[in-house]
Parts: C-alpha cells; structure tokens; sequence
C-alpha cells in the first residue's frame, strides 16, 4: 500500500516538473524573440550611447552590433539608454547592461557576444 502511494506521488512530481518545464521553455521563447548576437538600444536623447558603441567596437571589431531605438522594445520594459543585450540562440538574455557598466563592461560584453556566436 506505501509502494503504492510512493509511486502515485513519484509519477505526479514528474508530470509537475515535466510541465513547469515545457512551460518555463516556451515563456522564455516567446517573452524575448531577440536575434542572436549583440544588440544596443539607444535613444535620441542619449549621451551615453557613442561611448558604448565605440567602446564595444573597440573591444570586438569584428562585431557587428545592432543598433536598435528603445521604442522598437518596449516589451522588454527599458527605460535607460544605452543598453546593452546579448541574446543567445533561441532569443533568450544572456547578458545585459545599461548606463556606465554598458561602457566599463565593454570587453565582458564582447566575450558574451563571441560566446554566442
């Protein structure tokens, strides 16, 4: 009678993690959509956006960064410029950074990028 009870619960833990997983991988899909690869969001206004270009340029000359204006992203919910994101192959994050560390963390970022190359 334990057995059973053991097994009943063995088989609805699995059924549980099996679907939070299938869930959690669509969400992430979906939530993002992102290209792969580097990719800058910038605004009109920003001071800041130059620097990171160039820095990250500097950093990774062979990148070839995208260059995207926040409001193309709105479902992301960015509200500084610049920022940073580096998207692996099914769109997920991989790495984010905004304002200064968007700058300061230039050779970080390339190394994100070239890893998801």
């Amino acid at each position: 009678m334990i057995l059973w009870r053991l097994l009943i619960l063995a088989a609805v833990v699995l059924v549980a993690w099996a679907v939070v997983a299938v869930v959690e991988r669509r969400k992430g899909a979906d939530r993002h959509g992102l290209p792969q690869g580097l990719l800058i969001v910038t605004t009109e206004a920003c001071r800041l956006c130059e620097d990171a270009v160039r820095a990250i340029s500097e950093a990774g000359p062979e990148l070839t960064p995208r260059i995207v204006d926040a409001t193309a992203l709105e479902s992301l919910h960015i509200r500084s410029a610049p920022t940073v994101i580096v998207a692996d192959r099914r769109g997920e994050i991989v790495l984010r950074r905004t304002g200064r560390s968007a700058i300061f963390d230039a050779e970080e970022i390339v190394r994100a990028a070239r890893g998801v190359a």
